[in-house]
């Protein structure tokens, strides 16, 4: 929900693959994809310092909004 409110990016949803970033099983991890460089508009918005902060500002909120629910909620 917070990148959606800053991007135009396409929502995959959960997708599996051997990325070593979710091949660790005791780290809780996520694996955030913001664009292609062979998009040229997604090159655009990501060469933009404005869109990189409001990138980086969403990515925050949604990780405490995450760390929030797991305090409420006991536990992940």
């Amino acid at each position: 929900e917070e990148l959606a409110a800053e991007t135009v990016l396409v929502n995959n949803s959960r997708r599996l693959g051997g990325f070593v970033v979710l091949m660790a099983p005791d780290v809780p991890s996520v694996l955030i994809e913001v664009g292609m460089m062979s998009n040229a508009a997604d090159e655009a918005r990501l060469s933009d310092p404005e869109h990189l902060a409001d990138l980086a500002e969403a990515i925050v909120r949604a990780t405490e909004r995450y760390f929030r629910w797991v305090i409420e909620n006991g536990g992940a």
